[in-house]
């Protein structure tokens, strides 16, 4: 273990396998691969050191740091995908897994990023490198870093674009070595009524896994009844984790545990998962996020391989939610976002440059992925390894070479479920469908989607001329966000997003979306006069549900 202090990097200390020799030392969070085996961190260390890594080779869900003792420098990166990082203050030449770490040390001096607020209100992610705190940037998975003498320096890891992959990858390549790396009884696995989870537990019980399974939500969740099912066929046991009822400043407690880097409403349900994980002694999570990529659904505009309106197609994939109501907002914000469009330009522009349609949607849908579920992912590390196979760059770059038609009516999830556990491909999915590969039941589905299509463009129609086919259904955790209003921090965050141009100064609360609600007090809790009370009252003791907190 480390036995001297390293004050330029901060970190959770609960969280990390550490390794040390006569010339370095490793912390690693999560679970690393090295070319398909389970990981010798020392070994990895010397070859990184000595720029003699291959990061192509790497697999798997981490974030590394390397103190080089000789040359008193640090070497650090995360994982492939993105779905774990770290954070850099350039200015204090400091780094850390923590946000709020960084925040706290700035005080008062502290400043939000207007470019990076203009992202979350309007797409509810954030993307590249930029955070809510102006000066504390995150880092890329494209890169690794270097911090020596003050400075920082970032490399590229030369990871393939999507055309150069290979497409044979198998899904079990990428699941087989991290089942490897992880003790069985230490496993974990989110089950819900889709097709994504379903494929990862698919994956685990042909490797003879018998994983807990966890299903967060309100009773009324219409995913109970679904993973239910799936447990029962698979003689598993299934623990629903509710949150309806909100204890004693939960606000601050989701908002320290994602280290302010998620929408603090829909976090809480994290939280309550994670206390049962923490207690229970697993070491990973595993679950089905980035299952969109294998359903087409960030190309659903396919035009032989061609990008017509750009910027029409890239708002389609990103604005699906409609959540940002623009009259909400102040001048200043409204310039922000106009900043920030040669970001997604060049995301597109990245995969045009391949010729394919697919590989610029993939682009886009993967900064999508790493800046919504790496929020909580990497949050979720100080507990546990979120473990997300479908993340993988290499699968994804699978279905890169596909055209979409291959992808719909989720047709990849249905082939792999077929084929590693067959007897969940008759339960339906939370969408009425199965998950078969019968050519008759698929033609059946095939036409039941065109019909709800034609609703979809029937509805939209009838909205231009200010007419309803349905009462839109309310989500199930509206009444989450309507119990945060009511919280004092609700109009302290309101009071604080006005006083800096985010919100307009005259704005009233029914002008404002239920949706933004989380992350408007994402945005003030971070900035709050009482910022700094919270982060030492609850960070490292959210977990304990009875605890009031205690300081680092």
């Amino acid at each position: 273990m480390c036995s001297f202090s390293l004050d330029n990097w901060i970190n959770r200390p609960n969280n990390y396998q550490v390794s040390e020799n006569e010339a370095y030392i490793i912390w690693c969070s999560g679970i690393v691969i090295v070319e398909n085996q389970p990981c010798d961190l020392l070994s990895l260390a010397q070859r990184a050191h000595r720029d003699q890594l291959d990061y192509n080779t790497l697999a798997g869900n981490f974030k590394l740091v390397i103190y080089i003792k000789q040359e008193q420098s640090y070497l650090f990166f995360g994982d492939n995908s993105g779905s774990q990082f770290l954070f850099i203050d350039d200015e204090n030449a400091r780094f850390s897994d923590s946000l709020l770490a960084l925040r706290a040390q700035r005080g008062t001096t502290a400043q939000p990023n207007l470019n990076a607020v203009a992202d979350l209100v309007e797409f509810d992610r954030i993307f590249g490198e930029k955070t809510l705190v102006a000066g504390i940037r995150k880092t890329c998975a494209e890169y690794y870093y270097r911090f020596c003498g003050g400075k920082f320096a970032s490399f590229d890891k030369k990871l393939p674009s999507f055309s150069e992959m290979s497409p044979d990858i198998q899904f079990d390549n990428v699941l087989a070595p991290i089942l490897a790396s992880v003790q069985e009884e230490k496993i974990c696995a989110v089950c819900t009524g889709g097709t994504d989870s379903r494929v990862i537990l698919s994956g685990l019980v042909a490797h003879n896994i018998s994983p807990k399974l966890l299903l967060t939500g309100h009773s009324d969740n219409p995913d109970i009844p679904i993973a239910q099912k799936i447990a029962d066929t698979l003689k598993l046991p299934l623990t629903l984790v509710p949150f309806h009822e909100q204890e004693a400043n939960w606000l601050e407690k989701s908002f320290c545990f994602l280290d302010g880097g998620y929408d603090v409403v829909l976090g809480y349900r994290h939280l309550k998962k994670a206390r049962l994980v923490n207690s229970e002694g697993y070491v990973a999570e595993f679950g089905g996020v980035g299952g969109e990529f294998y359903k087409n659904s960030f190309c659903l505009p396919f035009r032989n391989g061609h990008i017509r309106n750009k910027k029409k197609h890239l708002r389609r994939i990103l604005c699906g939610n409609g959540n940002a109501n623009r009259a909400c907002f102040a001048d200043a914000l409204r310039k922000a976002k106009q900043e920030n469009a040669d970001f997604f330009e060049d995301l597109i522009q990245k995969g045009s440059q391949e010729h394919s349609l697919l590989a610029a949607c993939n682009y886009v849908g993967l900064e999508m992925i790493k800046s919504s579920s790496g929020a909580i992912t990497n949050g979720y590390a100080s507990v546990c390894c979120k473990v997300d196979p479908l993340v993988d760059r290499r699968l994804i770059g699978t279905v890169s070479h596909k055209h979409p038609w291959t992808l719909s009516m989720h047709l990849w999830q249905r082939k792999q479920i077929a084929k590693h556990c067959p007897k969940l491909s008759d339960i339906p999915t939370d969408q009425g469908y199965s998950c078969t590969v019968k050519p008759m039941f698929l033609t059946k589905e095939r036409l039941k989607k065109l019909y709800f299509y034609a609703e979809r463009i029937g509805a939209r129609v009838l909205r231009k001329f200010g007419l309803r086919y349905r009462d839109a259904a309310p989500h199930y955790w509206d009444i989450d966000y309507k119990n945060a209003r009511e919280d004092p921090l609700w109009a302290a965050s309101v009071e604080y997003c006005k006083s800096v141009g985010i919100l307009r100064s005259n704005v009233q609360d029914t002008e404002i979306p239920l949706a933004q609600t989380g992350i408007l007090l994402q945005i003030g809790m971070l900035f709050h006069e009482n910022f700094q009370n919270t982060y030492l009252k609850y960070n490292q003791s959210f977990l304990n549900e009875n605890n009031s907190g205690g300081l680092l």
